[in-house]
């Protein structure tokens, strides 16, 4: 928000939907941008919903309890500003002498760590060939587009991210194969600890030369991962390893290296922050109010 009608509002309300209004200068810009039904709302009195909004460039994602529910388009609006928990954006959504409170306020600025980088990636069937942007965090959001080195039939081919990963054998992996699927893998220091924790089969290219834009955003103890900008797996990161920087990767496994290719990526790029935390509570009035962090 960098001006009384320049912002981005999202929010719930109380007949089960959400709602994202964008004004880019005058009241009279105001427009819904998105809007929809949510399927896991609790409405009853002193009832709780957690809202967590991430904003990156011109595009964002809205979670509501743990959810994925909508992705924003943020082009409209995009100069930089206030962030703010607010009650009673709509005439009419405000009960006179009553509050709505709310915790665990937290405004995490989204921070480039580096990139883009684009580079070449040897296969190996001794180790995991990997390049990485360095650091020592655990909630990141990364992105990189991959190349596929051959079509399935050329031989088994597999490429993501390793990250939380401070020593060796402890980590958590996320990467794509030739065959179609996604794997999320954990490994808590020792070689025996490494796990699967859920895999599944994706919709991306997997012909010789395809193109496949992988996004993986990890907060806490969730992560979600995203294939040419649609919702692939929501990830349970629960398993605690230690923070760190992040690694593009092939070759997961030994039997997914195809002596003598390459794997090539683009536009590596690694973005890191720091949450601050707010507590308080929003009392009801005839305009919308809010407690900011600037």
């Amino acid at each position: 928000r960098s001006g009384v009608n320049s912002f981005h509002a999202v929010g719930i309300r109380s007949d089960g939907s959400w709602f994202h209004v964008v004004r880019s200068g005058t009241f009279d810009s105001s427009r819904t941008a998105g809007s929809g039904l949510l399927s896991d709302l609790d409405l009853s009195a002193l009832g709780e919903n957690h809202v967590r909004v991430v904003a990156q460039g011109d595009q964002g994602w809205l979670f509501v309890n743990g959810a994925l529910v909508a992705t924003l388009d943020l082009t409209e609006w995009g100069e930089s500003g206030d962030v703010a928990v607010m009650a009673g954006f709509f005439a009419g959504d405000e009960i006179p002498g009553r509050s709505t409170g709310y915790r665990g306020f937290n405004v995490t600025p989204v921070t480039l760590l580096d990139g883009p980088i684009n580079g070449e990636l040897q296969h190996s069937v001794v180790s995991i060939a990997q390049e990485t942007i360095g650091g020592s965090y655990a909630n990141v959001m990364t992105e990189a587009r991959f190349t596929n080195p051959s079509p399935a039939s050329g031989g088994s081919w597999n490429y993501g991210f390793i990250f939380r990963n401070p020593a060796f054998n402890e980590f958590h992996a996320v990467v794509l194969f030739s065959d179609g699927r996604w794997l999320h893998r954990v490994s808590t220091g020792t070689l025996e600890s490494a796990t699967t924790v859920a895999q599944g089969q994706g919709s991306f290219g997997t012909a010789a030369g395809d193109t496949n834009l992988m996004r993986l955003i990890a907060i806490d103890g969730a992560g979600w991962l995203f294939v040419n900008s649609q919702l692939t797996a929501t990830l349970d990161l629960s398993v605690a390893t230690g923070p760190s920087g992040v690694s593009v990767i092939t070759g997961m496994f030994e039997d997914d290296s195809i002596p003598g290719r390459s794997t090539s990526f683009a536009d590596f790029t690694v973005w890191v922050a720091s949450p601050r935390a707010v507590e308080g509570d929003d009392s009801h009035s005839d305009a919308a109010t809010g407690e900011h962090i600037r």
